[in-house]
C-alpha cells in the first residue's frame, strides 16, 4: 500500500519538476541582446507558480529577481527623466485589481499602467515586491566635483553588487528639458500627467436645437435636494408650505407682472410681501428676515433666467446693493444663445451699511445714498416673474438668493456644475469663463452682475448642449506614491519635513511619514529596517537626503552596505542623483523677476552666465538601479 503511494507521489513530481525547469530557464537565461520590453517570466501567475515550485525543489537556492537592461544592447548617452519615471511606476503598480486584503477596489485614472521606455527592457517584473527610491540631492558648486562622486557611488555599488549576487543599471538622466523651470527628481519621478477624460462612446448627444430643448437639457444639470441642503440654500420649513401656496392662489398678481422693482408702488409691494412673507428652515443664520418663494401659479412657461447679484455688509450680515435677472429669449444651434435683461437694478439696503465691499461689488456710499429701490419691491417682482418650474442659474447662487430672501429650488449652480470630482473647492466664474470660454471678465477689480449672470448662462448652456466633455480639466498631476499606499500597500517615506509636507502629506492618506533632516540624523536608518530587515517590509520606501559632505557620503555608504548584503531577491533599488537644484531653482526666479520690463533692477549678461551655469549643473545627474542578477551560475 506504502509502495503505491509512493510511486503515485513520485509521478506528481515529474511533471512538476518539468515544469519549474522549464520556468527557472525562462527566468534566468537573459541573453545579452534583448529586443523585447519584458523578458523572462511576464505574468503574474506564471511567477506565483514559480515561488511555489522554487520552494519545493530549491528552497536553498536564491530566487531571481527584477533587473533594467538596455533593449538590443544598446546603451545611450543621456534618456529623460519620464522614462525613469515610467519604469518606476510599472514596477510600483499593483499587479491586480484587489488590494493586500483581498476586497476589490475599483480601478481609476491613477491604475493605468505605464509603458516602458524603448531603450529599455525588464527581465522579471513581477518578481518586485518592493521598492526602494534613494533621492540624492548633491549641494556642491562643482561639476567636476559632482561627476568624481557619482562615479565612486557607481563604483562602489557595482563591487559591492557582485559580491552579492546583485544585477547594476547605471544612466546618465535629463532632469529638466532646456530653458524650462528647473525641476527636482521628486517631481521628475514621483509625478505623472492626469490623462485626459475619454468620450463615453455609449452616451447618446442631447439634440438641442431650440429653447425649448436647451430648457430640457438643462433641467438635467439642476441641483438635487441633497445639494441644496448640503449647499446651504435657504429652504421654506415644510409645514408653511400649503398655507403659503394657498395664500399666493388668493392674491391678485397682474398688479406686478412684467414690472421692474422700480415700476412696483413702493406701499403695495410692502403690503404684499408681508401678506406672503415666511421665516425659513433653522440653518438659515439671519432668523429674523422674511422670505418669499416662486410659486406656480399661472400657465407654465418653462422659461431660463440667469441671476446675479452685489452685496454691502451691515450690522445683520451682507444685504442686496444690486441685482440683475436676464433671461433667454432665443435658442438656435446657429446664433447660440440671446438674451434680455428683465431688470438691473441699485438696491437701497435695509441697515446701515459698515463696508460697502467696493473692491468686490463696485457699489459706493453715492451710488446706495442715492437707491430708491426696496428690497420688498424686489421681492415682489420676483415672485411675479420667476415661477417654480422656470429654471434660475448663477453661481454660488445660494448667496444670491439669501440676499435677495428668495426661495428657489430649480437652479443650476456653475459652482457646483464644474467642481472638482475631489469636491476639495470651487473655481471662480472668473476662471470658468477664461478657461473654458475664453472670457476675460472682471478686468477691474470689481464684479458687473449683469457681466457674471450673463456668463453663467453661458456656462450652463454649453454644459447642456455640449455634454460632460465640456469641464473644467484636472491639472493637478497623479502622486503615485499616494496610489501605492491607497491600495492597502504599507507605504514609507523619509525626507526633510518640508519636502514631506509638499509631497506626502498634503493630502489624506496611509503613509507612513518620517521626518529626517540630514542624513546624519537616526531616522535614516529607518530605510534599512522597512526594506530589508527582518520583520514586514514596505511595498514602498522613498528616501529623500541632502548631501553636503565626505560625511554624508561615508553615512550613505553605510545605508548601501547595508541594503544590498540584506536586500530580498523581491527588491529594486533606485539610487537618483542631482547636484544644485535650489540655486538653479532661485536663480531662475530672480531671473524671472528681473526681465520683467516693469523691474528697475536689470539682468546682466554675468547673471545670464551665473544661471545658465547653475541650469547646466543641475540638469543633468544618475539614476542608478539594482536588483537581485538572474545570472545564477
Amino acid at each position: 500500500m506504502s509502495s503505491n503511494n509512493g510511486n503515485t507521489d513520485c509521478n506528481n513530481t515529474q511533471p512538476n519538476k518539468k515544469r519549474y525547469k522549464k520556468l527557472w530557464k525562462r527566468a534566468t537565461n537573459i541573453p545579452e541582446t534583448i529586443k523585447s520590453e519584458i523578458f523572462g517570466i511576464s505574468t503574474h501567475s506564471e511567477w506565483l507558480e514559480l515561488q511555489e515550485l522554487h520552494k519545493l525543489f530549491a528552497s536553498n537556492q536564491s530566487l531571481v529577481g527584477t533587473c533594467v537592461h538596455w533593449r538590443n544592447g544598446k546603451a545611450k548617452e543621456c534618456v529623460e527623466s519620464a522614462d525613469h519615471r515610467d519604469i518606476l511606476h510599472r514596477l510600483m503598480h499593483p499587479s491586480s485589481s484587489e488590494t493586500l486584503s483581498g476586497k476589490k477596489r475599483k480601478l481609476d485614472e491613477s491604475d493605468e499602467i505605464p509603458n516602458i521606455p524603448s531603450w529599455a527592457t525588464l527581465s522579471n517584473p513581477h518578481a518586485c515586491d518592493h521598492v526602494c527610491v534613494i533621492e540624492l540631492h548633491c549641494c556642491y558648486e562643482s561639476l567636476q566635483q559632482l561627476s568624481s562622486l557619482e562615479v565612486w557611488f557607481r563604483d562602489h555599488l557595482t563591487e559591492l553588487s557582485t559580491r552579492h549576487k546583485r544585477h547594476v543599471f547605471s544612466t546618465k538622466v535629463r532632469w529638466f528639458q532646456d530653458d524650462q523651470q528647473p525641476t527636482c527628481m521628486t517631481r521628475a519621478t514621483m509625478y505623472r500627467a492626469r490623462p485626459k477624460p475619454l468620450k463615453d462612446k455609449t452616451a447618446k448627444p442631447q439634440t438641442v436645437k431650440s429653447k425649448g430643448d436647451l430648457y430640457n437639457a438643462l433641467n438635467l444639470l439642476r441641483l438635487k435636494p441633497s445639494e441644496l441642503a448640503k449647499e446651504n440654500y435657504p429652504t421654506q420649513k415644510s409645514d408653511s408650505l400649503t398655507s403659503y401656496f394657498e395664500m399666493v392662489r388668493s392674491v391678485d398678481m397682474s398688479t406686478f407682472v412684467d414690472k421692474k422693482p422700480s415700476d412696483i408702488d413702493s406701499e403695495c409691494a410692502k403690503k404684499f410681501i408681508q401678506t406672503l412673507s415666511f421665516s425659513v428652515e433653522e440653518n438659515e443664520m439671519q432668523h429674523n428676515t422674511q422670505y418669499v418663494a416662486s410659486t406656480t401659479w399661472g400657465e407654465k412657461r418653462n422659461r431660463i433666467f440667469a441671476v446675479d447679484c452685489e452685496m454691502v455688509r451691515t450690522k445683520v450680515g451682507l444685504e442686496l446693493a444690486r441685482i440683475t435677472v436676464i433671461e433667454v429669449e432665443e435658442y438656435s444651434a446657429e446664433r447660440g444663445i440671446i438674451y434680455k435683461l428683465v431688470f438691473d437694478e441699485i438696491v437701497k439696503p435695509v441697515n446701515r451699511v459698515l463696508d460697502y465691499l467696493t473692491a468686490y461689488s463696485g457699489m459706493t456710499k453715492e451710488i446706495i445714498d442715492n437707491a430708491t429701490v426696496s428690497l420688498e419691491q424686489v421681492q415682489a417682482a420676483l415672485v411675479a416673474t420667476i415661477r417654480s418650474d422656470d429654471i434660475v442659474i448663477g453661481h454660488s447662487l445660494e448667496n444670491d438668493l439669501r440676499a435677495m430672501r428668495f426661495v428657489h429650488s430649480t437652479v443650476v449652480d456653475t459652482a457646483i456644475l464644474f467642481q472638482p470630482s475631489n469636491g476639495r473647492f470651487k473655481y471662480s466664474l472668473r476662471a470658468l469663463a477664461s478657461r473654458l470660454l475664453r472670457l476675460q471678465i472682471q478686468k477691474s477689480s470689481s464684479h458687473c452682475s449683469l457681466e457674471d449672470a450673463a456668463t453663467a448662462l453661458k456656462l450652463a448652456s454649453r454644459r447642456a448642449v455640449d455634454g460632460p466633455s465640456f469641464q473644467m480639466l484636472d491639472a493637478t498631476p497623479i502622486n503615485r506614491v499616494h496610489t501605492v499606499a491607497s491600495c492597502g500597500h504599507t507605504t514609507v517615506c523619509i525626507g526633510p519635513s518640508e519636502w514631506i509636507q509638499q509631497h506626502v502629506t498634503s493630502q489624506p492618506n496611509s503613509i507612513h511619514a518620517l521626518g529626517c533632516e540630514s542624513i546624519k540624523d537616526s531616522n535614516h536608518k529607518a530605510v534599512c529596517s522597512w526594506m530589508a530587515g527582518p520583520s514586514r517590509k514596505a511595498r514602498l520606501v522613498w528616501a529623500n537626503f541632502d548631501l553636503h559632505g565626505p560625511d554624508d557620503w561615508t553615512r550613505l555608504e553605510d545605508i548601501t552596505v547595508d541594503l544590498v548584503t540584506n536586500m530580498s531577491s523581491g527588491t529594486v533599488l533606485t539610487f537618483m542623483i542631482q547636484g544644485g537644484y535650489k540655486k538653479a531653482s532661485d536663480l531662475s526666479n530672480v531671473r524671472k523677476a528681473r526681465k520683467n520690463p516693469k523691474t528697475t533692477i536689470p539682468w546682466t549678461e554675468e547673471d545670464e552666465a551665473k544661471w545658465r551655469s547653475a541650469m547646466n549643473f543641475s540638469q543633468v545627474g544618475t539614476c542608478i538601479w539594482v536588483g537581485t542578477s538572474n545570472d545564477q551560475n
